[in-house]
């Protein structure tokens, strides 16, 4: 399998998005539409994202916090969590 399923271009926007809105305005979807068509399925997506923070490919995405609202936070907190 390659470092980044099937080679996504996806880092570079996700970024942007994270520069320009902020974790707190945004979450994972698991129904990502390249996830199956770029190849690495559902459980390959996710760790995608965390390789290319570890590879210096999301400068936006500086802290633990950036993440969990990602993959978490944002979620809990619009459904009336307390995160």
């Amino acid at each position: 399998m390659n470092r980044y399923p099937g080679d996504w271009p996806s880092q570079a926007r996700l970024d942007e998005l994270v520069r320009v809105y902020g974790s707190s305005r945004l979450m994972w979807g698991s129904d990502f539409p390249y996830v199956q068509s770029l190849g690495g399925g559902y459980v390959e997506a996710p760790r995608a994202v965390l390789q290319w923070q570890k590879d210096g490919l999301l400068p936006s995405m500086k802290s633990a916090q950036d993440f969990e609202n990602l993959f978490s936070g944002t979620l809990v907190r619009l459904l009336g969590g307390d995160k």
